[in-house]
């Protein structure tokens, strides 16, 4: 029997709308499932809820950081393994790009790191089971 594959569902973070739409466009363009949240408040709640593959948060938000946001879920150990990409308007001077996508994103880029880590966390998911 061939087993279907699931696309990888990523939660898109941000208080701003057409930022959500812009990155939820090309997540969907590219085979992903889309989860939005515009409510940085209750982001942490549809994240336990909804349990995606990965987070994509912008770094600056009402009320709390995406760096908070990714700090919270890798305190819980049910959700330390969701990768987490961060976005911006703030160019990253330390150098380190690794996960974090200033704006306007590299689009290629973006999807590939996507994907790779989502891949990763669907053989993960695999390894547990089997263990």
């Amino acid at each position: 029997m061939v087993k279907k594959r699931i696309a990888p569902r990523v939660c898109v973070i941000d208080a701003n709308r057409e930022h959500v739409d812009e990155i939820a466009k090309h997540l969907r363009s590219n085979g992903f499932r889309v989860l939005t949240c515009l409510s940085p408040r209750g982001a942490l709640g549809r994240i336990r809820r909804e349990l995606p593959d990965a987070v994509v948060v912008e770094v600056i938000l009402p009320g709390v950081t995406g760096f908070e946001i990714a700090a919270r879920m890798e305190a819980s150990r049910r959700l330390s393994q969701i990768p987490v990409f961060f976005t911006t308007d703030i160019q990253n001077s330390s150098g380190d790009n690794h996960d974090y996508f200033p704006r306007p994103l590299d689009i290629p880029a973006f999807m590939c790191a996507l994907r790779e880590r989502t891949m990763k966390g669907e053989r993960r998911k695999g390894k547990d089971a089997r263990e």
